[in-house]
């Protein structure tokens, strides 16, 4: 069992009743096997009193760090920590900076610099530990020093290349970075160590749908609904990558089925409204947007879908609105500024929509059909240069474009 495992499992604490300290065994193996057999019946406080009942005897760094888990547990944290220090200041070991370094990382608010040096010291003291290597690579990553981090994972994969974290943080951090191609290389790499995982198909299922490739998307997906039947999301996520490919009907066949399995799903309701609104049932489209905004009223991309099914039905204000919400959510939304700005373009606003097209092009430059809409607006405005520019650039983009 890993030591993330093996503290999940152990970690609790508090101030025990003195009666209880006074029946702890006073032989030390006896009181540690009585501690643990009262964790296991999750009985903390009583736990606790026999370790106090114990170190007050005979404080040993075994009893002393089983009482520190057990304060961290209860979520006596300082003094957990306060226990943790005493113990590196008198016999330091691996285990000791790595626990204190996950109370120090995992705080509100996070001590990440403190944490990062423990795990160090971790890493240094027992250098064939691969969980204390991982557990450096996650504060790095918080730290948004991406490189070290990618270094702490490559350490603890050359020293259990098996090791669950690792290889699914290396993959998810090479994401975050926009390194697609290496990191669905790292989540074939997670999916050849941990083939019933399903975390491992799932992300590299998001990344083909991020790139289009839609078809190896749900070959991951089958396989992660294969492993999970019950969850809904990966139901929701298989239903848009047959939507891309333009398959209604098996969409649609898998929204039902995330629904059937949790009937509050936001995120099903959202495919469902874009599946109605791709058959122009735009009225039952925003149905089930309304519903899905029940569920979720920060879905940004819920209201941006909704005006554009306003918009379909002439409703260009309301759509208008649906447009501002979604852009007070995520303001830098290429997708829902361009939306807003052919909007205007539609009622005869060509002024505001250049603004909105301008918006867009600075958050996304690689949008073809923006170049190109803002091109329809220019012209309209009289900007033949600037109108001429942008079809250029549209063209270059999009080969459709091209005249």
């Amino acid at each position: 069992m890993s030591r993330m495992a093996a503290l999940a499992l152990l970690l609790a604490a508090s101030i025990a009743p003195m009666a209880l300290a006074q029946t702890a065994p006073a032989d030390a193996d006896a009181a540690l096997e009585q501690a643990r057999g009262l964790l296991q019946q999750g009985e903390k406080e009583k736990a606790l009193a026999v370790l106090d009942a114990l170190i007050a005897r005979t404080p040993t760094h075994e009893a002393r760090f089983r009482r520190a888990m057990l304060l961290h547990d209860l979520g006596r944290d300082e003094l957990a920590l306060a226990e943790y220090d005493a113990l590196a200041a008198d016999t330091p070991d691996a285990a000791t900076f790595y626990n204190r370094g996950w109370i120090l990382a995992t705080r509100d608010p996070p001590g990440n610099e403190k944490a990062l040096a423990d795990f160090t010291r971790a890493a240094a003291l027992d250098p064939t530990d691969a969980d204390a290597w991982t557990a450096r690579a996650f504060v790095l990553r918080r730290l948004k020093r991406a490189g070290e981090a990618n270094a702490a994972y490559g350490e603890a994969l050359a020293r259990d290349r098996r090791n669950e974290a690792a290889l699914l943080g290396r993959a998810e951090l090479l994401a975050e970075a926009g390194d697609a191609e290496r990191a669905i290389a790292a989540y074939g790499n997670a999916i050849r160590a941990l083939p019933k995982r399903v975390a491992t198909r799932s992300g590299r299922a998001a990344l083909y749908a991020a790139a289009g490739r839609h078809r190896e998307a749900i070959k991951d997906l089958d396989r992660a609904i294969t492993l999970a039947p019950a969850d809904a999301a990966l139901r929701v996520s298989r239903a848009l990558a047959l939507r891309a490919l333009g398959k209604a009907a098996q969409a649609r066949a898998d929204v039902d089925a995330a629904l059937q399995r949790d009937p509050r799903s936001a995120d099903a309701l959202n495919v469902l409204g874009l599946l109605r609104a791709d058959a122009g049932a735009h009225l039952q489209a925003i149905d089930a947007y309304d519903r899905a905004l029940e569920l979720d009223s920060a879905g940004d991309g819920i209201y941006r879908n909704r005006g554009n099914s306003y918009v379909a039905l002439g409703r260009y204000d309301r759509a208008i609105r649906d447009y501002n919400a979604s852009l007070r959510l995520a303001p830098g939304s290429a997708e829902t500024l361009a939306a807003k700005g052919e909007t205007y373009r539609v009622i005869d606003d060509e002024v505001r929509a250049v603004e909105e097209f301008d918006a867009a092009i600075k958050a996304d430059p690689g949008v073809a059909r923006t170049w190109y809409r803002r091109a329809l607006a220019r012209d309209t405005l009289g900007d033949a240069a600037g109108a001429a520019a942008d079809r250029a650039r549209a063209a270059a983009l999009d080969r459709a474009f091209r005249q």
